[in-house]
């Protein structure tokens, strides 16, 4: 298996309410419960912090300080964090393996 690289930034980006979405965005998630979590855009996309799931103890290294990942392949995805400690804002880096 090659080495995880992650790339970022490290841009603080507005954590944004359902309110804050477009139409066409609102309908991509457009399922029960999603006006009560947050969402954030990255390279033209919006991601719903529900789909992330946690970083753990047997994470790869390279992943270990940032507090969540989406996969978008077996190989590669995205990585989050916040900057700040009222999570209004969030930091977005993209890794590959």
């Amino acid at each position: 298996m090659s080495e995880l690289k992650i790339t970022t930034n490290n841009q603080p980006r507005d954590m944004l309410s359902w309110l804050d979405l477009t139409d066409k965005e609102k309908k991509e998630f457009d399922f029960d419960g999603m006006e009560d979590t947050s969402y954030f855009r990255y390279k033209g996309w919006c991601y719903c912090l529900a789909d992330f799931m946690c970083i753990s103890d047997n994470s790869p290294k390279a992943m270990q300080s940032w507090q969540g990942y989406h996969s978008d392949s077996f190989f590669s995805g995205i990585v989050i964090k916040f900057a700040d400690k009222y999570c209004e804002q969030i930091i977005v880096g993209r890794f590959v393996s």
